[in-house]
């Protein structure tokens, strides 16, 4: 257990909510903790229908609709018992694609790497983000010119880094994400045919994953089966974008605006303590899964 910057012990010095457990992502094994866990998100702004999209979406953005189910994702972090403290950014109507916190931070221990958004209408996003981890006392690490790198392409499984080399992550923000968390290894990831490594896989449990059934996804598959000292398993979705999974202690939240069969159910029960579903549907046609919508924090 890493020693809590003082501003963060100060915050959970009044806070009595039960302590999770820590997290079962693949590799490694879940077990009781005390440890205080935290959790960044931001609302949703009037702009959100005008985020950045790969594609335009079928239906239109409803933002009402998505600020409800932000609601519910946020009452699912905390009053589900998932995270001790919440801590909410405003929206900035001037970045629609806000909400998508896990973009501009990626945070291990005490501490934070400050990302440089790929997309340039995104970085102002990250001036919130970086004053709130400040006061909580991390150690901030920043990302220069020309490097850029999305929080959405970075992984951290077995002990290693995982991080999409993509259309938002270059290499030198590659090795600015290796210089701040040395010496943990990095290893990075060729990412094609999608915005993000972990738009199209999650861990699923012990050495385990859930993958987009793509081509392109077994490949990032296969790489990093390849960089791991263990095996590991994979189950496959048809289903774009129903392969990122929000892992919060020993609770697995999954999307349940895509279709989950009972072998799929199944398996979610057997890989965690408790299971919830959480529609984000409006967040989907945005590009975004769950855990685009926070930073949590062990």
């Amino acid at each position: 257990m890493f020693a809590l910057p003082d501003a963060w012990r100060q915050v959970f010095s009044i806070i009595s909510l039960p302590a999770a457990h820590s997290c079962p992502a693949a590799g490694a094994v879940p077990t009781n903790s005390s440890k205080p866990r935290l959790a960044l998100v931001r609302g949703v702004p009037h702009t959100f229908s005008s985020c950045i999209t790969m594609e335009k979406p079928e239906a239109a953005i409803d933002v009402e609709l998505a600020r409800k189910q932000h609601s519910d994702y946020v009452n699912i972090l905390r009053g589900s018992l998932l995270v001790d403290h919440v801590v909410e950014l405003s929206p900035m109507d001037e970045f629609p694609d806000c909400p998508f916190i896990e973009d501009t931070a990626v945070v291990i221990g005490s501490k934070a790497l400050i990302t440089r958004p790929g997309a340039s209408l995104r970085r102002g996003e990250v001036e919130a983000v970086e004053a709130e981890l400040r006061n909580l006392g991390f150690e901030i690490h920043n990302v220069e010119p020309p490097g850029t790198i999305d929080g959405g392409d970075v992984l951290y499984v077995q002990n290693t880094l995982f991080v999409g080399k993509s259309m938002r992550t270059n290499s030198r923000g590659i090795e600015a994400l290796a210089r701040a968390f040395s010496p943990i290894p990095v290893v990075p990831i060729d990412v094609a045919e999608t915005l993000h490594l972990k738009s199209v896989l999650s861990p699923l449990g012990r050495n385990s994953f859930l993958a987009e059934e793509t081509f392109h996804a077994k490949q990032m598959l296969e790489l990093i089966r390849k960089a791991s000292m263990d095996s590991c398993d994979c189950v496959f979705t048809p289903h774009q974008g129903a392969a990122n999974l929000l892992w919060v202690g020993n609770t697995l939240v999954y999307p349940s605006a895509y279709p989950c069969g009972s072998d799929l159910a199944e398996l979610y029960a057997n890989s965690a303590e408790r299971v919830i579903p959480a529609n984000i549907s409006e967040f989907h046609k945005g590009d975004g899964g769950l855990t685009c919508l926070s930073i949590v924090i062990d």
